[in-house]
């Protein structure tokens, strides 16, 4: 069964998209905002969709909205 613990790593997945998919022209992340690692800002525009309302969520680049 998979557990949570906190800390996701965003910065994986921008390194993936850098080297495999160069031509993106934008990411969005559905994310409780628990993160360990934001990593280097991409080249690309970045959503932040928030799926509750962590108010301590202050990514260093992107957009963030809030689901209610």
């Amino acid at each position: 069964a998979p557990k949570g613990g906190g800390g996701t790593m965003y910065s994986p997945v921008f390194t993936w998209v850098a080297e495999h998919a160069p031509e993106t022209r934008g990411i969005v992340y559905v994310t409780d905002g628990d993160c360990s690692d934001f990593g280097v800002e991409p080249a690309m525009p970045v959503l932040w969709v928030l799926t509750g309302h962590n108010e301590a969520f202050r990514p260093p680049f992107g957009e963030v909205v809030w689901t209610m």
